[in-house]
């Protein structure tokens, strides 16, 4: 193929500022699950409760287990990155401006992170460790509230376009 770019390529012809939004929308997803566990961990802890030993967390057969785990359990945040970056692209409803299509987009982010630490929490709480491991199980539980911060993202920024028409 003649003149096909590579994914580098394409990566570095994207601005700075949409390159940093996208890894923003990717890496919450993969980061919150962590972030949660070990605030969770934490907290119990500090109320005495027994918890699983940090070391654990290290052992080279987890991180083998975990690494995997955590893109699927980012799948769905990793989805709406490029959902996003299509939404900049596709020119469906064209009053939309950048601003108000990376609003559809953080909806799902901010909607979907907070079903997702829900989700969490719950599984470190109990220390569920089948569930955590068997990581794709877990996925459909949080995807409706992505699918709902979408839908709120959408509503958000067809008000802004409404206000902007009657405003001007």
């Amino acid at each position: 193929m003649a003149g096909a770019q590579s994914f580098g390529e394409r990566w570095r012809g994207l601005g700075r500022d949409t390159r940093n939004r996208l890894l923003l929308l990717g890496g919450a997803g993969m980061a919150a699950p962590w972030i949660t566990g070990a605030l969770v961990k934490l907290y119990l802890d500090a109320h005495g409760q027994p918890t699983y030993p940090w070391l654990n967390f290290f052992h080279p057969i987890a991180v083998l287990i975990a690494i995997p785990g955590t893109l699927v359990w980012a799948s769905p945040f990793i989805v709406l990155a490029s959902l996003a970056l299509a939404l900049q692209r596709w020119p469906f409803w064209p009053w939309l401006t950048p601003t108000d299509r990376w609003l559809i987009a953080y909806g799902g982010l901010l909607v979907g992170l907070w079903g997702e630490v829900r989700l969490f929490v719950e599984v470190f709480w109990t220390w569920d460790a089948i569930a955590l491991f068997a990581g794709f199980l877990l996925v459909p539980v949080y995807v409706p509230y992505l699918l709902a911060g979408l839908g709120l993202g959408t509503v958000v920024a067809l008000a802004r376009v409404v206000v902007r028409r009657v405003w001007s």
